[in-house]
């Protein structure tokens, strides 16, 4: 009984004494936790001295060190000084491109603010958000920001996340642009062909993209790559400002915008719709190698006759004074014409149709051509629609194009 009773008094004292120890242990690392939150808090800045340190280093750029030194590593995000310096540079040199690069001051914004400046997919990808917009000498034409996350004890940080996607961002459309600058071909068709995912889009079509934009940027770009403007980048989307472009018609300057947004696996979406005169040819019916009719040209009844021989019907509509010609793949419509037996008409527009047509828009337009070889010839059609607008003297005019389930065009239009 003795040795029953000295067991039993030994296992309570075992299990007393394992019970205090854990509880000592569990008491020492709820001190030890304590005690960092408390240093950590301590050495946490406040989003205007993140921003007062930034504004620091944009200023002079010798202070980085200085300023990444005066950040914890909570504040940091683990942000390495090489990334933190890369962004420093990237906001130095948009505070270049309206002013003297130096920043006087700055405004702290809301989250709702900046919600409703970067939008509310970016926002929710990174949860809340404060910012800064950085003041100058004059007022920027294009607004620079800078953003924090906020942790959910209030505590502001610099994304890692957000300044890597913003660097990388800035970097795609830096080597877009000197890959253009340069005419390095190679180096545009890597960058523009994963957006381009129609099957449209052979290694000829591509081509002539990249063809059409070398030669946009080398003959009608007037502004330095280094005159670019910023209108606004945010981790994965990013606008481009060129100043100076000489416009279609080669006598007036206009700007250029060109916007980046991210696909996917490091690569973009490059939106850059480069505006090229339309053939003139475009406006005519053309047999073989003949012009037959041309958008906004007057005809009579006997010189249509001539030119393509008695239509198959003519229908007069008196409620807005038009005509309706019928010929073979062909419509033709005429507007302030007469109810009579030789009539005359302003030809407003043409529509040809059907495999078994003779005719053709302009020289290279014809219904049967595929998706392919239209955008070969018309790189930047798909940006417009499938629509090619032209100027002529008789007024501006465009063209039109359907497709059957096969990409091939069965349907073309000029009004």
């Amino acid at each position: 009984m003795k040795n029953r009773y000295l067991v039993k008094c030994i296992s309570i004292l075992m299990c007393l004494s394992f019970l205090f120890s854990f509880a000592g242990c569990n008491l020492a690392e709820d001190i030890k936790v304590n005690f960092e939150n408390r240093i950590s808090s301590v050495n946490n800045v406040s989003a205007q001295e993140l921003t007062r340190l930034i504004v620091m280093s944009i200023n002079d750029s010798s202070k980085t060190s200085d300023a990444y030194a005066s950040i914890n590593a909570y504040q940091l995000d683990n942000l390495s000084y090489s990334y933190f310096s890369e962004y420093l540079d990237i906001l130095r040199r948009n505070s270049r491109q309206d002013n003297n690069g130096r920043v006087n001051s700055f405004r702290m914004m809301s989250s709702s603010e900046c919600t409703s400046i970067v939008g509310s997919l970016l926002a929710n990808r990174f949860g809340t958000l404060i910012g800064a917009e950085l003041l100058y000498d004059e007022e920027a034409l294009f607004p620079v920001y800078m953003f924090f996350i906020v942790d959910d004890n209030g505590v502001p940080k610099i994304s890692n996340d957000w300044v890597r996607g913003y660097i990388d961002t800035y970097n795609y459309s830096d080597h877009y642009f000197n890959f253009l600058n340069d005419e390095n071909s190679d180096g545009v068709r890597a960058l523009i062909t994963p957006s381009l995912n129609d099957p449209a889009y052979t290694e000829e079509a591509i081509s002539a993209r990249v063809r059409a934009l070398c030669d946009y940027y080398r003959l009608r770009v007037m502004s330095n790559v280094g005159a670019y403007e910023i209108v606004h980048i945010y981790p994965g989307n990013m606008s481009v400002r060129i100043p100076e472009t000489l416009a279609v018609d080669g006598t007036s300057f206009e700007e250029h915008m060109v916007n980046f947004s991210y696909l996917n696996s490091g690569n973009y979406n490059i939106d850059d719709e480069v505006v090229i005169a339309g053939d003139l040819n475009i406006v005519n019916l053309v047999s073989g190698e003949n012009r037959v009719l041309r958008v906004g040209n007057v005809y009579a009844l006997s010189e249509l006759v001539q030119r393509m021989g008695s239509p198959i019907s003519s229908t007069y509509y008196e409620n807005n004074n038009s005509r309706i010609v019928l010929y073979p793949g062909v419509v033709l419509r005429f507007d302030e014409s007469i109810d009579s037996h030789n009539w005359t008409g302003t030809l407003t527009s043409i529509r040809v149709f059907g495999n078994s047509s003779v005719y053709t828009i302009g020289y290279n337009l014809y219904v049967g051509m595929s998706k392919t070889a239209l955008l070969v010839a018309y790189p930047f059609i798909d940006e417009n629609d499938y629509e090619i607008n032209v100027s002529t003297s008789t007024g501006d005019y465009t063209v039109e194009f359907e497709f059957d389930d096969d990409d091939t065009v069965r349907m073309i239009r000029v009004s």
